[in-house]
C-alpha cells in the first residue's frame, strides 16, 4: 500500500481506533505495532500525532480518567518516533503545537496535572534520545522563555500544592535546551531556585537535580573556550 493511501485510510478511522482502545486496553498493542512497523511506522505516527494533538488533548482536563491515561500512553508511542530516521523532522510541528497547548491548558484548567505530566513525558524523551535532537531544540528555543515563565509562575503561585510542586520543579530541570541557548536567553538564573528545591526534595528529585547540575557544569566546561561563563551564573551558584 502506498504511504499516501495508508494515511488517508487511517485518518478517517482514528476515532474508531481510539474508541476501541478506550474500551479494550489490550487494543493499545495495535497502535504500538503500527508505530514500530518498518513499512508504515512513520506514516502512522504522523497520523496519530496529528489526531491526538488536534482532537484529544481536552481529555487531559481530568487526570484521573482512563481516557487521560490512554492519551498519555499514545503520546509515549508518538515520541518513540523521535528515535526513528527522519522522525524528528516529521514530529517537530506537532510537538511545538503540543507544548503551546499544554502550557495554555496548564494555566487555564482547574486540573493541570495531566497536561504537565504529558510535558514531562515529552521532555524526558528529548533527554534520553540517542542522538541530540538539534532541530527540535532549535525550534523549541522560541518557546523556552515563555515556558519557563509559565512554570515558575505556577510554582510560585497560590495553587501550587504538594502534588504540583515536584512536577513543576522537574519540568524546569528537564526543559529541552542546549546550554548555549539557556545562556544566550539568560534563563539560567531563573532555574537556580528550582534546582535548589530539587536538591531539597524527594530522592527522585534529588537525583534529577544532581543530573541537571552535572550536565550544566559539564556543559560550561565544554563550551568555556567559546562562551564565557556569565557573571550572573557565577553569583547565583555561589549564593
Amino acid at each position: 500500500m502506498e504511504p499516501r493511501d495508508f494515511t488517508d485510510i487511517f485518518t478517517t478511522q482514528m476515532d474508531t481506533l481510539f474508541d476501541t482502545m478506550a474500551a479494550d486496553a489490550d487494543a493499545l498493542a495495535i497502535a504500538a505495532h503500527l508505530v514500530q512497523n518498518a513499512q508504515v511506522g512513520r506514516s502512522f505516527n504522523a497520523v496519530l500525532a496529528k489526531y491526538l494533538t488536534e482532537n484529544k488533548l481536552h481529555l487531559l482536563a481530568d487526570h484521573k480518567t482512563k481516557d487521560a491515561l490512554l492519551v498519555q500512553k499514545l503520546f509515549r508511542l508518538v515520541f518513540l518516533g523521535l528515535t526513528m530516521e527522519e522522525g524528528e523532522m516529521q514530529l517537530v510541528p506537532f510537538i511545538l503545537q503540543l507544548v503551546r497547548k499544554c502550557l495554555e491548558a496548564a494555566t487555564t484548567q482547574p486540573d493541570p496535572i495531566a497536561y504537565l505530566q504529558l510535558l514531562r513525558i515529552l521532555f524526558k524523551h528529548c533527554h534520553v534520545a540517542r542522538e541530540p535532537l538539534a532541530h527540535l531544540h532549535n525550534e523549541l528555543a522560541i518557546l523556552l522563555k515563555g515556558a519557563l515563565d509559565t512554570l515558575l509562575a505556577m510554582l510560585n503561585g497560590p495553587n501550587c500544592g504538594q502534588v504540583l510542586k515536584p512536577l513543576l520543579v522537574e519540568l524546569v530541570l528537564l526543559l529541552p535546551a542546549a546550554l548555549r541557548v539557556l545562556v544566550e536567553l539568560t534563563l539560567l538564573p531563573s532555574m537556580v531556585k528550582p534546582l535548589v528545591m530539587a536538591l531539597q526534595g524527594s530522592e527522585e528529585l534529588v537525583s534529577s537535580g544532581l543530573r541537571t547540575f552535572e550536565v550544566r557544569t559539564a556543559g560550561f566546561s565544554l563550551c568555556s573556550m567559546s562562551v564565557r561563563t556569565p557573571r550572573y551564573c557565577q553569583c547565583k551558584l555561589l549564593d
